[in-house]
């Protein structure tokens, strides 16, 4: 079984890191996926978005990482990193696929923030 892992940049709040990672994410919300607990402490109240990334890991180890993932314990790895911050842009050189809410992309840019207080109804 292999495992494709990716060279990509992140850009959060200004501040720039490389990884290699077979496994990113960026959410507002503890669960997605189909309810898997990705991001375990994650709040959509909190204006903050959640990152996380697992780098490289021996191979023998990646199978169970799945079974430990479903239980909300990504933070256990040692390869896992996590921060939080409102404006997160990821970059690569060679094209990636993204997941937005369900839906696969191919390519497209990934530049996402938090927007507080924009959003406004009103009730007749």
């Amino acid at each position: 079984m292999d495992f494709e892992y990716n060279d990509f940049t992140v850009n959060a709040d200004g501040k720039k890191s490389s990884y290699r990672s077979f496994a990113a994410c960026v959410c507002n919300e503890y669960r997605f996926g189909g309810g898997i607990p990705m991001c375990p402490g994650a709040d959509p109240a909190d204006n903050k978005l959640d990152f996380i990334a697992v780098g490289e890991m021996p191979k023998i180890k990646i199978i169970g990482s799945f079974f430990k993932l479903k239980k909300g314990k990504v933070f256990s790895f040692k390869e896992t990193v996590h921060f939080n911050a409102t404006d997160i842009k990821i970059t690569s050189k060679v094209p990636l696929t993204v997941n937005v809410d369900g839906e696969l992309y191919e390519n497209i840019p990934f530049d996402v923030k938090i927007v507080s207080n924009t959003l406004k109804i009103y009730r007749p």
